[in-house]
């Protein structure tokens, strides 16, 4: 049963706390304020990571071959946050998002923070945005359904008033604002402490560095693992198999992911395990399982697949 809630839609982009939730639809009333801005799934891509870094600064760098060929083509932003033992990988186009803003009428000088969706609404199962879609909490990231696969929501506004931004802002390359005094002091305070956290994480890195090179050397003498350029590399060569495999679940993935999507189509799940896909695909109607069936048979074995009203349910292999 669907928890009833009256809808406002100015109150679905303001609070108390002048959180507004932008999503792709327009704003039908003028931002006044300053304001923190949550961004939808739909302006940033997600991918959850097991990596073997301790620190987010650490794990950036992984962030762009995680994405690649699995993203549209474009230049992005990449952004990294630690939950439990996993690490959240983001990529965003920051001059579409910025763009977007502009085109709903919010003043860059107006906004103070930016966020995440996934990062703000961890902590809830549902949240209705509108009277067509919903966010959904499915195993941990923040995804846009339509609102009919929903039981039971809150109201996004009911969120905006209650929740307590975290402290991952996201921050926008080619984000301007025109400097006040008062805002020209409080850059140069935040300059000092990104130069105090420079010289911080520089000597954290350094730390690490020492720690890993004589974990190392633990490994190799307790292993009795040769030591010679000549027998690593021997070594190295046994692994190459393993790396083309790899190469080709990388290539698989990208044809899985290129597959035309109508307009309001989408993928709502996506596992691998053993060379075989198990997806989940929203689609306009149930006739459309042909098409993805003619697409996926030219590149993927098809082991099975069901139609559950407009959702395709299928498992896809590859030799």
């Amino acid at each position: 049963m669907k928890l009833k809630f009256d809808f406002d839609v100015k109150k679905l982009f303001q609070s108390k706390n002048k959180l507004i939730f932008l999503d792709k639809q327009p704003i039908s009333f003028p931002i006044e304020d300053k304001c923190d801005i949550i961004l939808s799934p739909a302006f940033y891509w997600i991918k959850k990571e097991k990596l073997p870094v301790k620190y987010e600064y650490q794990a950036k760098p992984f962030a762009e071959s995680i994405f690649d060929g699995t993203i549209p083509t474009g230049t992005y932003n990449y952004f990294a946050v630690k939950h439990e033992n996993e690490f959240l990988m983001f990529a965003y186009d920051d001059s579409y998002i910025l763009n977007k803003i502009s085109e709903l009428g919010i003043k860059s000088s107006q906004i103070d923070n930016i966020y995440f969706a996934q990062t703000e609404f961890l902590n809830y199962s549902a949240i209705r945005i509108n009277h067509h879609e919903a966010l959904l909490n499915n195993d941990g990231i923040i995804v846009n359904v339509p609102i009919e696969l929903v039981d039971e929501y809150i109201d996004i506004y009911d969120v905006l008033k209650n929740i307590k931004p975290s402290k991952h802002s996201v921050a926008l390359s080619r984000f301007s604002q025109i400097l006040d005094e008062k805002s020209f002091n409080t850059i140069l305070v935040i300059i000092f402490l990104l130069i105090l956290s420079v010289f911080a994480n520089y000597y954290i890195l350094k730390q690490e560095q020492k720690k890993q090179l004589l974990e190392s050397q633990k490994i190799y003498e307790l292993n009795n693992l040769p030591t010679s350029s000549f027998q690593i590399e021997s070594i190295i060569g046994s692994l190459k198999s393993v790396s083309k495999e790899q190469i080709k679940t990388r290539e698989m993935t990208k044809e899985l992911f290129s597959t035309q999507l109508n307009s309001n189509e989408y993928f709502l799940k996506t596992e691998f395990k053993n060379k075989r896909f198990n997806i989940k695909i929203f689609m306009n109607e149930p006739k459309r399982a042909e098409y993805f069936k003619e697409q996926f048979g030219k590149k993927f074995k098809i082991y099975s697949m069901k139609v559950n009203d407009n959702i395709l349910n299928t498992e896809l292999g590859y030799e």
